[in-house]
């Protein structure tokens, strides 16, 4: 919740009484352009001039409304694919470094023959979403059709709407590009090399004369902004309506077609998940036409009298930003129509295909999907993507990020844990939060947590300290390895976030303390859309009670219970996260099952971190069992009866209700491979599989990958231990990777299933590289 401070200024105060009335007026800007999209789109603005009666559609209740198959298309409204697609794309593409996602994209949109029905980019964090729709806005403007193409480019803010803006200003001169500002827009905001495409009058953003305006190939604006095209008719209807009467005026008896009085072609919106459904109205009222959809019509037609829709964004992470959250209002239209079945339903849909489904002979004839789902990040670390991944985009990412040099402050920190040393880290925080008095913060937000500040001081002071005691080579070309320049890591590359407003007030009071003044502090939803090379997520409530959490919930705070701000605080690091937090809280009281899934992923490959030193030593309670290695079994031998430090895998070894337990196994390496162990009889008649929180949750492909390489790594033959027989008995699962270096039968681990290191997907996706990845992908519909 915002809080401002209003001062009123009232010049004939009754010296008497000392009353005064105060109104408090709705902003008319704010809502009713909103008001009058809806209205637009519902009623279609009909057109009533007799000669073109027969070509308008209508209201959006009739079926050939074109309105209606962009906001309520039907399986009915697709186009069969009944061929193969080549597999080539013959484009002279702007951007050389596109992938082969990117480019089907684009190849499928200028090719235009998935239907008369809204194309969906749908990419994860980091997959490059904003370059395809700029590629797309390029190549389009490159089609050679009967019509010119003029192109309206949207997003729900004016940051986002700028960055479309630079990144076209490469390619696009001011007399081909304009940036429609509102008039309440300061110069200021407005970056320096975008001045250029902007006009104004009397020190305010303005519009250019119509000639002028109707000469711009690409016109960039918020969703919002969009209204004053509406309000000066430069709609697609507007202009159709005037090149009719100036033809019946100047030549009676000519009838123009009005199917070649298509202005606007094509409406993108980029960001599109993040605008409510009568925002995205506005922009879509402008582009409009007015005519109706011919079932029969031939493609070169339908290419030049129908504007194209076209939306990119991501539907898992934060939405439209309401005050309510249970209306409407909360669904943007990009998650709405995603969840049609024409959509949904699809056999290449993300949910449907999976990460190795590939379209085949034997599956046509199909609609042709009139979808993108751009899997690849350019951003992340795999371990950082290895949940996000299988919990909310059906294991399909990739990660694509060049590595960071092995030997970067990042990477070589000493705070990350063995066996793995992965760049990610659960840290245990029970210190107890505080809520400030309301005087000094708005209802709800005031929630702080000084312990968990001060840890996360902590690793910040500590990541730099290590940072500046490395040494960098001086010449970054002399690097032979695949991977980013060896450079220190700085204050602005470095972000703290939490979802608590005082909780940021505290943490940037006592980073400035400690002379950190650069260091990115802010709430979880300032981050969407950004990155950092690392990141700290505070989840600082720690008090383990569910009233409290549900009153978190109630004013949309917090990260239990909220996936989609979950997925995107999860998603914002590059090289390195930490997240501060009780997993009594995460998970004990909330059952919250994407806590549950990341918690598990932390406890199984040795990512978590307990002081001994302090209370926080308490979470490693009998409660959450063999959590961390060789604490309070519980009745059980060492995990699933893994060897002793220095030996290999052993047999299942599970415990009794006496806590012994053991296990036999005939592993190879320094140890003689057998395990056994005893658990605390204390606990052992409490004891149940499930307390295991290493078994709960999900395992990712990408985890199994970063298991398998690393074991291709360090030597292991595919049967026994590793070579050095060194850690092959953690409690940490590192090895349940594969069952039989385990000791379980049949080779099956806590994957379940079986490995084979011929077979196995995986295993050629991690050594072949993208290349041979992407054949076994196979190439997705055109």
């Amino acid at each position: 919740m915002a809080k401002e401070t209003i001062i009123i200024r009232i010049d004939h105060l009754l010296p008497t009484s000392r009353l005064c009335n105060i109104q408090f007026t709705v902003q008319p800007d704010l809502f009713v352009p909103l008001w009058r999209a809806v209205v637009d789109v519902t009623d279609g603005r009909l057109w009533e001039h007799e000669d073109v009666k027969a070509e308008v559609a209508g209201s959006i209740e009739n079926k050939r409304n074109w309105l209606r198959h962009m906001l309520f298309p039907e399986p009915s409204d697709g186009v069969l694919q009944i061929m193969l697609p080549k597999g080539a794309f013959e484009h002279n593409w702007a951007d050389k470094d596109l992938n082969y996602q990117q480019m089907k994209a684009v190849d499928s949109i200028i090719t235009r023959n998935y239907g008369t029905i809204p194309f969906l980019i749908s990419g994860v964090p980091g997959s490059g979403k904003t370059k395809t729709v700029v590629e797309c806005t390029l190549q389009l403007l490159h089609q050679n059709d009967k019509i010119k193409p003029h192109i309206l480019l949207c997003a729900p803010s004016n940051p986002a709407a700028d960055t479309l803006a630079m990144r076209l200003a490469k390619h696009l001169q001011p007399h081909e590009m304009f940036r429609l500002n509102g008039w309440s827009r300061t110069f200021a905001e407005v970056p320096d090399q975008l001045l250029p495409y902007t006009h104004s009058e009397n020190d305010l953003f303005s519009m250019p004369e119509f000639k002028t305006m109707m000469s711009y190939k690409v016109v960039v604006t918020t969703c919002m902004d969009a209204h004053i095209l509406v309000r000066a008719r430069l709609s697609n209807q507007d202009v159709m309506k005037l090149g009719f009467e100036m033809f019946s005026s100047i030549s009676p008896g000519i009838k123009p077609n009005p199917r070649d009085m298509l202005h606007w072609t094509a409406l993108i919106v980029d960001e599109a998940a993040q605008a409510t459904e009568p925002m995205v109205c506005i922009p879509l009222s402008v582009v409009a036409t007015p005519l109706c959809v011919k079932e029969n019509d031939d493609s070169s037609n339908t290419k030049s009298s129908l504007p194209l829709f076209i939306m990119a964004g991501d539907e898992h992470q934060l939405g439209p930003r309401v005050s309510n959250a249970n209306t409407a209002f909360s669904v943007s239209l990009f998650e709405r129509l995603f969840s049609l079945p024409i959509y949904a339903d699809h056999p290449l849909s993300r949910r449907n295909a999976g990460p190795y489904k590939k379209l085949t002979q034997e599956m046509l004839p199909i609609p042709r999907p009139a979808f993108t789902n751009l899997t690849r990040n350019y951003r992340s670390h795999t371990s950082i993507l290895a949940m996000p991944s299988v919990l909310f985009y059906s294991d399909t990412l990739i990660p694509s990020a060049t590595p960071a040099h092995p030997d970067g402050p990042v990477p070589s920190w000493p705070v990350w844990k063995a066996p793995h040393r992965w760049p990610i880290l659960f840290t245990c925080n029970t210190s107890p939060d505080d809520v400030e008095e309301i005087l000094h913060s708005p209802a709800g937000s005031g929630l702080f947590n000084q312990g968990e500040a001060l840890k996360a001081l902590r690793f910040v002071q500590s990541l730099l300290d290590h940072s500046n005691s490395l040494s960098y080579p001086s010449n970054a070309a002399t690097l032979t390895l695949k991977t980013t320049p060896m450079r220190p890591i700085t204050q602005q590359e470095i972000a703290v976030i939490t979802p608590f407003l005082t909780q940021v007030t505290h943490l940037r009071r006592l980073f400035r303390d400690h002379n950190l003044h650069s260091v990115n502090i802010g709430p979880v939803e300032a981050f969407q859309g950004l990155e950092s090379r690392f990141l700290i997520i505070c989840t600082t409530r720690t008090r383990a009670e569910m009233r409290f959490i549900q009153q978190d919930q109630s004013f949309g705070l917090g990260l239990v219970g909220e996936r989609r701000r979950f997925n995107m605080a999860m998603t914002r690091a590059k090289e390195g996260l930490i997240v501060i937090g009780n997993p009594d809280v995460l998970v004990g009281v909330s059952k919250d099952e994407s806590w549950r899934a990341f918690l598990s992923f932390c406890a199984r490959n040795g990512c978590w971190d307990v002081d001994e030193s302090s209370e926080d030593a308490g979470v490693k309670m009998w409660a959450w069992a063999d959590m961390l290695a060789g604490h309070r079994r519980r009745g059980r031998g060492n995990v699933n009866g893994y060897g002793n430090r220095g030996g290999s895998g052993s047999g299942s070894g599970s415990g009794n209700e006496n806590g012994n337990g053991n296990g036999s196994g005939n592993g190879s390496g320094n140890g003689n491979g057998n395990g056994n162990g005893n658990g605390v009889a204390a606990h052992a008649e409490n004891y149940e599989e499930e307390d295991d929180i290493r078994l709960q949750g999900y395992v990712s492909r990408l985890e199994r990958g970063l298991l398998y390489a690393q074991s291709a790594k360090e030597g292991y033959d595919g049967v026994s231990g590793p070579v050095d027989g060194e850690n092959s008995g953690d409690a940490t699962g590192r090895h349940y990777l594969k069952g039989g270096r385990c000791g379980q039968e049949k080779g099956k681990g806590y994957l379940g299933k079986e490995w084979n290191t011929v077979d196995d997907y995986d295993a050629a996706m991690w050594t072949a590289g993208i290349a041979a990845e992407e054949v076994l992908r196979g190439s997705l519909d055109d």
